[in-house]
């Protein structure tokens, strides 16, 4: 492979984009300047005096919110004449049992064990010596 260069030409002169107008109109109102502001600021302080409340909001003006009166006690109970439940004492004594059963880790011999009688004893089904018939070639 032999690099051809590129037919790429760099211009050095500006390109003239004047005559091309935009998809959107966004430089319809280009030369807008806005103007300057003639709202004055005022720093006098507004007269509320004569102002009233809305209507009954004054009803009940000297109310005192209550309930200051209640008392925490800081006293432990005292729980040594509670008795348990009905009948939860009954079985008090029960120890359960269970415990004396032995887990044997020994194998199971089945060889000399026989088929139920009047059942054919157990054979290869045809398909699955041909299948491994097949693998073996």
């Amino acid at each position: 492979h032999q690099p051809g260069g590129s037919s790429v030409e760099i211009f050095d002169e500006r390109r003239d984009y004047s005559h091309v107008k935009p998809k959107i109109q966004s430089k319809v109102n280009q030369e807008h300047r806005p103007s300057i502001a003639t709202s004055k600021i005022k720093s006098e302080k507004l007269d509320f005096s004569h102002v009233e409340a809305k209507t009954g909001a004054n009803e009940n003006l000297h109310h005192k919110p209550g309930g200051g009166e209640v008392k925490i006690f800081e006293e432990k109970l005292d729980f040594s004449n509670v008795k348990s439940r009905a009948g939860a004492n009954d079985n008090l004594k029960h120890k359960p049992g269970g415990g004396n059963v032995k887990i044997f880790n020994q194998k199971l011999d089945f060889s000399n064990v026989e088929s139920k009688i009047g059942s054919r004893p157990r054979r290869k089904s045809e398909n699955s010596s041909k299948v491994v018939q097949d693998r073996s070639t």
